[in-house]
């Protein structure tokens, strides 16, 4: 056996083209800060919409619930001979669709809590996303600004006095 020699995991690729530059980046234009911004404005809407879904879902199913339990309260209500084993029946219906409804109507105010809470601080991102694009628009302007001062100016001249 001779000697082993370790090498790096790294040390045989080549992470420079042929020519010596650093690899593509998946995006060779420039970072636009609003765009990224409104992008995540926009996903945060569509879980704002999400949630306002599932809170009309949960309306839903609690007005089907509350369906079931009027028919059922129309079935003791006729007369039709009922036994005591369909008493037992109906009122252990009664009680599962009572728990079903009182499950629903917390579930309902925990979305809407949600939903309220969440579409306030979208709101609150909306009004910070406008305030950063403005701030970025107006340090770009200043920057394009100097360097437009600075391109004005030969390198052996002095600012021009009146």
């Amino acid at each position: 056996m001779g000697e082993e020699q370790t090498q790096e995991p790294t040390a045989g690729l080549d992470l420079t083209d042929p020519t010596g530059e650093a690899p593509p980046t998946d995006s060779d234009d420039e970072w636009n800060p609003s765009e990224n911004l409104d992008l995540t404005y926009d996903n945060l809407l569509d879980a704002l919409r999400l949630v306002r879904g599932s809170v009309s879902d949960t309306a839903s199913a609690r007005k089907v619930v509350e369906f079931q339990i009027q028919q059922l309260e129309g079935q003791v209500e006729a007369p039709a001979g009922s036994s005591g084993s369909v008493r037992a029946i109906i009122d252990e219906q009664f009680a599962d669709l009572r728990t079903q409804l009182n499950q629903i109507r917390i579930r309902f105010e925990n979305l809407v809590s949600i939903s309220d809470q969440f579409q306030r601080d979208v709101e609150r991102f909306r009004t910070e996303k406008e305030l950063l694009k403005a701030s970025y628009a107006a340090v770009e302007a200043v920057t394009l600004m100097g360097d437009a001062v600075r391109t004005t100016r030969s390198p052996g001249s002095s600012p021009r006095t009146a």
